[in-house]
């Protein structure tokens, strides 16, 4: 299987009740719900493994810290009947592939083999896909009963759970879905004047906002911490949703993303869906991102550069080789390789740069 992209969505209850009332609001539901159906359809997922909170519905005499549901179906949404109700499939077998990867990667990830679940699924799915033709893996992350689980755990289970998607037979497409608010505060001290929500963390919005667009995850996951996460309100945490799913993805800039501030939360989407004539530019971006992470990758850049570079998967172009050889950084930056990946070739010392010549020449470029 392959991961395609990730979608990052609100899941506000009273949404669908508000667009069918022709709410001022209406407009930008549309507008907003209708960007993520257009890349998800663009996409075309035959799965959508989806990162979620349950809203003290599934869960509350025991609560997981994580849970897998592995049913073949399931109903809600169930904290709202008299929201409409959509059955929705399970793609069971993944589920389990899943689960069994995970807890042998050292993740203490429960299975949920009964349950209906709640508003967080269904409205986004409900303006997005009512059709609901596309079967989900649901991975439940509690982000509302403290103590939550770090940002670290969050985005770390997210990378065990490309693994077992990647190492699963077959070439089918899996988008990665996370769901929730960024700063919300329901029922506290801190709702607003006119509502029994609020959103008391405005600033921590912008700096997500800021990290997303910058596709630095690593900060957002640094800054996220248990502190930040209460400031930001009672269901703050629902970010780690957010986190875990772009855990499954490579590291890069949210093609497309908008917030609507006043309650606290965005719409955002992730591609990497690229077709094989487009791939060149990401195989650049792909290896940078590797070098990271993989010193034996690094070793072997050293030792043997043409040979290393030509193995690399998925392929570079003669261009983009020669370009790497010659540590051409300027014409790779003209090439649309992305600078806060690319400027690992300099950190790390490879093809016979450092920081000073990385940027000299990146400098040189546009002069």
């Amino acid at each position: 299987m392959r991961i395609v992209g990730g979608i990052g969505v609100p899941h506000t209850p009273q949404f669908p009740v508000w667009h069918a009332q022709g709410a001022p609001i209406a407009a930008d539901l549309d507008r907003l719900y209708g960007e993520l159906a257009r890349h998800l359809d663009e996409m075309a997922p035959d799965v959508v493994v989806y990162f979620t909170t349950d809203h003290y519905n599934l869960f509350f005499e025991s609560v997981p810290i994580f849970s897998i549901g592995v049913a073949e179906s399931t109903r809600g949404p169930r904290d709202h009947p008299a929201l409409e109700q959509y059955d929705l499939r399970i793609d069971g077998a993944l589920a389990d592939r899943i689960q069994e990867h995970v807890v042998r990667a050292g993740f203490d990830v429960g299975k949920t083999h009964e349950f209906e679940v709640d508003h967080a699924i269904t409205v986004p799915w409900h303006f997005m896909r009512p059709q609901v033709d596309v079967p989900i893996v649901p991975i439940f992350v509690s982000a509302l009963i403290p103590p939550l689980p770090s940002a670290e755990r969050c985005y770390a289970l997210g990378r065990a759970v490309r693994e077992a998607v990647e190492r699963a037979p077959g070439d089918e497409r899996v988008v990665a879905m996370g769901t929730g608010s960024f700063s919300l505060d329901i029922g506290g001290p801190r709702m607003s004047a006119s509502s029994h929500v609020g959103v008391p963390a405005p600033a921590w919005v912008d700096e997500i906002l800021r990290l997303m667009r910058a596709g630095d995850v690593a900060e957002l996951v640094r800054r996220a911490t248990p502190q930040q996460l209460a400031e930001a309100g009672s269901a703050g945490g629902e970010v780690l949703d957010w986190i875990a799913m772009l855990g499954m993805l490579d590291p890069a800039p949210a093609v497309f993303l908008e917030a609507q501030m006043e309650l606290g939360h965005a719409y955002g989407v992730w591609r990497q869906d690229a077709r094989e004539d487009e791939m060149g530019v990401y195989a650049v971006d792909k290896l940078c991102y590797r070098l990271m992470y993989e010193p034996d990758l690094r070793e072997a850049l050293t030792r043997a550069p043409e040979e290393t570079l030509r193995a690399i998967r998925p392929p570079l172009t003669d261009e983009q080789i020669e370009a790497l050889l010659a540590g051409d950084v300027g014409r790779l930056s003209k090439m649309g390789a992305n600078h806060f990946l690319l400027h690992n070739l300099g950190r790390l010392e490879l093809l016979g740069l450092d920081l000073t010549t990385y940027a000299d020449r990146i400098r040189a470029a546009y002069r």
